[in-house]
């Protein structure tokens, strides 16, 4: 199985120059999410964990409402823990990873394996199990790429 697509690696290298994030504070979800794509890329690579990164922006009520009522509940908080490296962005301090992740709405959440295969996207406002179905398909993608990349 071949990846939805890939990000070159001279791209990943500017995206991983270019973005750096606010934190997600901790009254509105409870997972700790890495602040720097680079670093969370770093970590992804070592854990093999997929990155889920979860765009917000400013005075967007369904990014709010996503982060308290989705990805603060409980099974969602707890898959996204175990399995990704979860990592947030702010639509208008990244407006140069915004165009190479080709947001163009928000809430946005795009999955990335370790090598920056775009694993999946979902645009908008998911309730908790439609989240948890989503990140469920791009694990199993992982898992698909993992099986066929070829190692050194």
């Amino acid at each position: 199985m071949t990846p939805v697509s890939r990000l070159t690696l001279s791209t990943l290298a500017l995206l991983v120059t270019a973005v750096t994030c606010n934190s997600v504070h901790a009254d509105s979800i409870e997972t700790t999410y890495q602040r720097h794509l680079g670093t969370a890329r770093k970590v992804a690579v070592a854990q093999d964990k997929p990155m889920m990164i979860f765009i917000g922006g400013e005075n967007c009520i369904f990014c709010e409402k996503m982060k308290k009522a989705v990805l603060s509940e409980r099974t969602t908080k707890q898959q996204i823990e175990s399995s990704f490296v979860p990592i947030y962005l702010k639509f208008e301090d990244n407006p140069r990873a915004m165009e190479i992740l080709k947001v163009n709405g928000l809430p946005t959440t795009i999955v990335l394996s370790p090598k920056a295969d775009v694993l999946g996207r979902a645009r908008g406002y998911r309730s908790p199990e439609e989240m948890q179905k989503f990140l469920d398909e791009t694990l199993k993608k992982h898992t698909a790429v993992r099986s066929v990349s070829f190692r050194p």
